[in-house]
């Protein structure tokens, strides 16, 4: 398969998640105006419930992706959604939850993780690269909203974020609609863009005299990025195997 099969409207609907994430973003900095330790508590929250609406969208029709059976255009509605859920358990775990439920929520995640990406990666090694598109940058997109809301000087940057989400999910519309030549030069570019993202959230946390986490995070990021790849060829020699029994 060369060029994914997938009509327009399709194709545009795969595209509008990291479009709104950006959207959201970018919001989030010009209601709030300022870094959250500048601005009164009313505008902090004001753009926290912005984001908070779109990601609650993003998530529901993951949600609604996975009751469909896991449609081309949903894999990266669905992939975002898998990010923020674990977001969220990591949100609500802060807060002290006992450890038979921090257990059971973690097997949760595991199984209901390892099935999606088993669903999603047994179809083509090009669905599953747009599976770790949707991954590797929800992953970079969040830490670099956390930059905006931490440091005066991102969340200026954090107004042009629609345009990020623009570019990228422009990228996104060329890996649909490419060959498998360009479908590579693609991911090798949300590598680099992911990593932007992850730059700048580290140089903010350095200013707040935390340990640099970059290496890690660039290495994490692209891992998911190539997971869905990865996990399909895994898959595929698994059943060369079985045929050679």
């Amino acid at each position: 398969m060369t060029v994914l099969p997938f009509k327009t409207r399709q194709n545009i609907i795969a595209t509008l998640p990291i479009l709104l994430i950006g959207f959201g973003i970018t919001g989030g900095c010009l209601i709030a105006g300022g870094a959250c330790f500048e601005i009164p508590s009313w505008r902090l929250y004001s753009g926290i419930v912005f984001g908070g609406l779109i990601s609650l969208f993003i998530g529901f029709v993951g949600v609604l992706g996975l009751i469909k059976k896991i449609p081309d255009w949903s894999i990266i509605w669905i992939a975002i959604s898998v990010i923020g859920f674990l977001v969220l358990i990591n949100f609500a775990s802060s807060f002290g939850l006992p450890s038979f439920i921090e257990i059971i929520v973690l097997l949760f995640s595991i199984i209901t993780g390892l099935t999606i990406l088993y669903l999603i990666s047994k179809k083509s090694w090009q669905i599953a690269g747009l599976f770790g598109i949707g991954l590797s940058t929800a992953l970079s997109l969040i830490l670099f909203f956390m930059a905006t809301n931490i440091s005066h000087d991102v969340i200026k940057i954090g107004y042009f974020d629609l345009l990020i989400g623009l570019v990228m999910s422009g990228l996104i519309f060329l890996y649909l609609r490419s060959t498998n030549q360009i479908k590579v030069l693609t991911l090798f570019v949300f590598m680099i863009l992911n990593s932007v993202l992850i730059f700048i959230f580290d140089n903010s946390m350095l200013k707040l005299n935390h340990e640099s986490q970059l290496i890690y995070l660039i290495i994490f990021s692209n891992g998911l990025l190539f997971s869905g790849i990865a996990f399909h060829y895994v898959i595929r020699l698994i059943n060369r195997l079985i045929r050679k029994k």
